[in-house]
């Protein structure tokens, strides 16, 4: 709100109505004053109107002004002679309410943009803000604008205006400067007349003089003097009066200027009379003197004013804040007079009366010493007396004493004094420290605790096995325990103010230094780490690094507790270790285990679980998970009795259960389960192990089985079985067949072991008793033995006996099976004779072929050589017919002879009595194809060979056995090249030796027949031979011990294939 608004009751229209009459009367008065020729008034009384009426009211008064100036000017200008002066009249009316109206619009604008409202007429910036602004400004644009509107309407010449301009602007400035502050001042200013009678009364006479001055007709040349006098006592108002009187002075000597203008009287009329701009200039420089005289008066007043004002409130801020303190403190609070009567207290507060126990009244009554014991902590100020002379001396003093209180109680004080020797006093303040003196005895009791404290606490961390130490952040030591010394070699004090990486060493500080910097940050820190140091050895440590900080949350450094864990490392690197061989130990046993916990987590299962199950422990994570998959209906059943097994304190043994695998089989498991003990977590833990007994059980059954069919087979066969101790002292079991063999009934053998020797026949005892005292010490006999049955006949029994061992490896049964042989024996005998007829027969037959070929071959060797005698001498005298006879004679010769040598070469096949040894089959096949190979070329054969072995057997007859299939193959041929390849294959316990032809093949139905003696598939016309070749080849090869076949497709060849063992044939 404008400091010059007042209480605004008035309508706006009447305020406007107001403003509009304010205007009219004052633009008369002005116009009393006019220039000729009549249309500019050197006064404009206006424009201070029209200024204050803004600023005081606000903008909303500028219909007001223009109405008052259209109105106020409209009747200088007004002439109805004709329309158009008319018009004239009404624009230049209209052109002045304009530029009065704008003017003074813009000036309040820029004047409020520019400076607080508040300053205006108060300080001298608001004031030259006034003048150049609301006066300069204003009156320019009004000017300007008015003097315009004149000429345009044809009022004013134009080469009057510029002129007009200077006149109007400065009339409108002194109206404003003389009639804005009047107004406004009386606006603002409601509180009473700030001066004195006296100032009042030389006020109204220097008024009277000033007007005196300007109503006398002074003579010309004193014009200049009197002007001069008119400031004193224009300066002397502005200072002296009220601001109001003073600017209401002024407006009172302006009119009465103006009056003295119009009436042509006084020394104003003179000055009109040589030209307004004197009287103008007079007035600017007289209202602008006492404008900012009045200004600087009123800033300087009012800066006085807010002084003293300050300094009041200041005292009395103070002398409140006094009065708070010496009532509200805790402290006591006395005023001790120092000079009618010294030690007398003046003033007491109620905070000393409740520290003493007495009242206000009693204690003013009492000097110091009546409430000083004397007891003064400094002897020198005692007694309680001299320490007021000692605070005159001093000035102040600060010392503890002992005051007494109403009941004789002593109270220990502190007492703080101060001299004030400008009022003759001391003023003291007194502490009661009763408390504070118990808690200091309280302390220094704590003190000493805290040092036993700090004594054991020392002993403590020395006697504790870990480094304990306090590091600033600078990271230097300001504690260490007696550890450091074991584990540096220093002293713990010879560590304090050493760096952390001086005392660890920079291998080892950067281990650290994270967690480090992470403590100096404010953050808590617990790690582990392996540290190396200077020594090159490495500790495995656990730190704990616990921040300390002030109260602002700074870091002041920290507490460090380290641990070393090597040896725990160790055991736990060993636990781990142990931990893990176990887990192997699981894995690869070889029988099935689970450990599984109470909640029916299966947590470990051996391989040996899934490769008989076929269930993984991703298929079972939960016991119930393998219930289902393995029993079945059943799992319900064998859930109950797996949770029973977490209650155990001992091993036990479950039982066998029948379990199902993946693949659908059944398989008997033998369980057994053992508790671990609990996890961390509390779940106790069972470890369960199975037998797989199913090959056990099968095998029991097997064997009750296989009992059952001994039992039927030993009582059904006919030879004896028998069963004895290990040591063949006692027979557990004969098979009934012993009644039928022995002829006597085998129940006497297990009275009496040794009744069955009694049979034996006389001449093989002594074999039979031999072989049994082998028996008792191997087990082992086999022999053949004769018995006289009870009814004289003979038998041939052969008897062979089996130990059985037990778990220890000894002999702990005997069994035996003697068979009745009698009848095998005869045939042997009778087969033994008839291979000794063959034999000699065979040798009979081979000698007679012998023979018989020899003696064969020399008559057919005559019949030839006589016949080709008688062709060669008398051929000339036969004719072609007795030729013939002889070649048929000499060509059945030759075959004669080729068949006897053919028959012998096979007789002879397949016997030798020479042993075989190792034969290089590479080596036998070249010299063979050496000896055929007229043949092979005459053929124009290819035989081609690969890597051939070495076989056991007899090369002349192998080297037979190639020639013949390689002659064979050349011969059977009707191919222009022969193809012939010889390769070998093994084939355990033998070499498969195979030759390979391109002939003319053998059909299926004759591939058996070929291997007989003389077997011919072809006439003597077509190919050559006795047809042995093949026979003699088979029996070569079987008397090798080997087997010969072929393979053969008509037209396309044959392949012979023959074995040859690999190992040497038993001699």
């Amino acid at each position: 709100m404008s400091q010059f608004s007042i209480a605004r009751g008035l309508p706006i229209w009447l305020e406007r109505t107001l403003v509009a009459g304010l205007y009219g009367l004052t633009a008369w008065m002005s116009y009393q004053v006019m220039v000729p020729p009549g249309y500019v008034c050197p006064i404009w009384l206006p424009s201070g109107v029209i200024l204050a009426a803004v600023l005081w009211r606000g903008y909303r008064v500028w219909p007001g002004i223009f109405i008052g100036a259209v109105l106020g000017n409209i009747g200088t200008y007004w002439s109805s002679d004709s329309a158009m002066t008319v018009l004239r009249s009404l624009g230049a009316a209209s052109g002045n309410g304009c530029g009065d109206t704008l003017g003074v619009l813009l000036a309040v604008y820029l004047l409020r943009q520019l400076i607080p409202e508040q300053d205006v007429l108060t300080r001298s910036s608001g004031t030259l803000a006034f003048l150049g602004l609301g006066i300069l400004l204003n009156g320019l644009l009004s000017g300007v604008i008015g003097v315009v509107s004149l000429a345009v309407a044809g009022w004013l010449p134009w080469a009057q205006v510029s002129s007009s301009i200077l006149v109007w602007w400065s009339g409108g400035s002194i109206g404003g400067l003389i009639v804005a502050p009047a107004i406004l001042v009386w606006a603002h200013g409601r509180q009473p007349l700030q001066m004195s009678w006296g100032d009042g009364l030389i006020g109204l006479a220097a008024l009277t003089a000033i007007s005196w001055m300007l109503l006398w007709p002074f003579p010309r040349d004193e014009l200049f003097t009197i002007l001069i006098g008119l400031y004193p006592p224009l300066l002397w108002a502005s200072v002296q009066l009220d601001r109001r009187l003073t600017f209401t002075g002024l407006l009172g000597v302006t009119l009465l200027a103006m009056a003295s203008a119009a009436s042509g009287h006084g020394l104003f009329s003179q000055l009109f009379a040589h030209g307004p701009w004197r009287l103008q200039l007079l007035l600017i420089s007289l209202s602008s003197t006492v404008l900012v005289a009045q200004t600087l008066v009123h800033e300087q007043v009012q800066a006085i004013v807010a002084a003293q004002r300050s300094s009041e409130f200041k005292l009395q801020v103070a002398t409140d804040r006094y009065q708070a303190m010496v009532s509200s403190t805790l402290d006591g609070f006395w005023v001790i007079d120092t000079d009618r009567r010294p030690g007398q207290l003046l003033e007491v507060n109620e905070a000393y009366c409740g520290m003493v126990g007495y009242c206000q009244q009693q204690l003013l009554q009492m000097t110091v010493g009546d409430l000083d014991t004397g007891d003064t902590i400094e002897p020198a100020i005692a007694p309680a007396i001299a320490y007021v002379h000692h605070i005159l001396e001093q000035g102040s003093a600060r010392f503890e004493s002992r005051h007494r209180g109403s009941h004789g109680q002593i109270v220990d004080v502190e007492v703080s004094a101060r001299y004030l020797p400008d009022y003759g006093c001391v003023v003291a303040f007194i502490r009661d420290i009763s408390q504070r003196k118990r808690r200091e005895a309280e302390r220094k009791q704590a003190e000493l605790a805290l040092q036993t404290q700090e004594r054991q606490l020392r002993l403590i961390t020395d006697a504790l096995p870990v480094c304990i130490s306090y590091i600033d952040a600078e990271q230097r030591y300001r504690f260490a325990n007696k550890t450091y010394e074991g584990w540096f070699g220093h002293r713990p004090e010879e560590l304090y103010g050493q760096s952390l990486q001086e005392v660890l060493g920079d291998s080892a500080y950067r281990v650290v230094q994270a967690n480090v910097e992470r403590v100096l940050a404010g953050q808590p820190v617990s790690y582990e780490a392996t540290v190396p140091y200077r020594e090159g050895s490495s500790r495995h440590i656990k730190g704990d690094l616990i921040p300390d900080s002030d109260d602002q949350g700074h870091v002041l450094g920290y507490y460090a507790l380290i641990s070393d864990l090597s040896q725990r490392k160790r055991a736990e690197l060993a636990l781990q270790e142990s931990e893990q061989r176990f887990r192997q130990a699981i894995q690869a046993a070889p029988f099935p285990i689970v450990i599984h916990a109470e909640d029916g987590e299966v947590i470990m299962i051996s391989q040996a679980w899934t490769d008989l199950t076929g269930y993984g422990l991703e298929d079972i994570p939960t016991v119930a998970d393998w219930t289902e998959k393995a029993y079945g209906e059943r799992q319900s059943l064998v859930k109950d009795v797996i949770d029973q097994l977490y209650c155990l304190e001992n091993r036990r043994h479950e039982g066998e259960f029948s379990i199902r695998t993946r693949d659908g089989n059944t398989r008997i498991w033998d369980f057994s389960s053992a508790p671990l003990g609990p996890l961390p977590d509390g779940r106790r833990l069972v470890i369960s192990m199975a037998m797989d007994v199913t090959q056990r059980r099968q095998a029991e059954d097997a064997l009750r089985e296989s009992e059952e069919k001994f039992r039927q087979l030993a009582e059904h066969i006919n030879a004896v079985f028998w069963i004895t101790t290990g040591d063949a002292s006692r027979i557990l079991y004969v098979s009934p067949a012993y009644d039928d063999i022995w002829g006597e009934s085998r129940q006497a053998l297990y009275q009496d072991p040794e009744r069955w020797l009694q049979r034996v026949h006389r001449d093989d005892q002594d074999q039979v008793r031999q072989a049994q005292q082998q028996r008792g010490i191997t087990g082992h006999f086999d022999i053949e033995y004769r018995i006289i049955r009870a009814d004289g006949t003979l038998r041939w029994i052969s008897d062979r006996s089996f130990p059985v061992y037990n778990e220890t490896g000894d002999i702990y049964r005997i069994t035996g099976l003697a068979e009745d042989i009698t009848a095998q024996k005869q045939t042997t005998l009778a087969l033994a004779q008839k291979t000794a007829e063959l034999e000699r027969s065979n040798r009979d037959l081979e000698q007679f072929a012998y023979v018989a070929s020899h003696d064969l071959r020399e008559p057919l060797r005559k019949v030839k050589s006589f016949t080709e005698l008688l062709a060669q001498r008398y051929g000339s005298q036969l004719d072609e017919r007795a030729q013939k006879y002889i070649y048929y004679i000499v060509d059945g010769a030759e075959r004669m002879q080729t068949l006897i040598s053919d028959l012998l070469i096979y007789s002879r096949a397949g016997r030798t009595m020479i042993a075989p040894e190792p034969v290089d089959l590479n080596q036998l096949v070249a010299e063979v194809m050496s000896s055929l190979q007229l043949l092979i070329q005459t053929a124009h054969a290819t035989v081609t060979v690969d890597d051939l072995p070495v076989v056991w057997g007899h090369a002349s007859q192998l080297h037979q056995v190639f020639q013949n299939l390689i002659a064979n193959g050349i011969k059977f041929c009707q191919r222009e090249t022969p193809q012939i390849h010889i390769s070998a294959q093994q084939k355990q316990p033998q070499w498969i030796i195979s030759v390979r032809d391109n002939g003319i093949g053998i059909e299926p139905e004759h591939q058996e027949r070929i291997f007989g003696v003389f077997q011919r598939l072809h006439a003597r016309s077509e190919y050559e031979g006795t047809g042995i070749g093949l026979a003699v080849c088979k029996r070569i090869v079987e008397g090798h011990g080997g087997q010969i076949w072929l393979h053969s497709i008509p037209d396309q060849g044959t392949t012979f294939y023959f074995s040859m063992p690999v190992t040497p044939p038993p001699s």
